[in-house]
């Protein structure tokens, strides 16, 4: 029962990140593997500042949120990256276009 607040964050954050489809994949087999090593850490960096902050305040609800923040960030900076490179829109969002 203590848990069900994070888990619920975590769950739709993890739905979020799994709208955007599997960027990483795309751009490491197009060879722009610096990208995706550059956009990781990149968002491990923001993981670890959003738990630093959220979770002194917020504990486990703090920590739930920054990992779907980070996880929002870490796929957002993918999805620009696949645009970038490939001028193409990731997961769900692709199929925007035909609407």
């Amino acid at each position: 029962e203590a848990g069900r607040g994070a888990l619920m964050v975590l769950l739709a954050g993890q739905l979020v990140f799994a709208s955007f489809g599997s960027q990483l994949n795309v751009l490491a087999m197009t060879s722009h593997e610096r990208t995706c090593a550059s956009v990781l850490i990149f968002s491990a960096a923001v993981n670890m500042a959003l738990t630093a902050l959220l979770v002194a305040q917020y504990g486990l609800i703090g920590a739930a949120w920054a990992m779907a923040i980070s996880q929002f960030v870490f796929s957002c900076a993918l999805a620009v990256n696949v645009w970038r490179h490939l001028k193409l829109l990731p997961g769900i969002y692709g199929l925007l276009r035909y609407l």
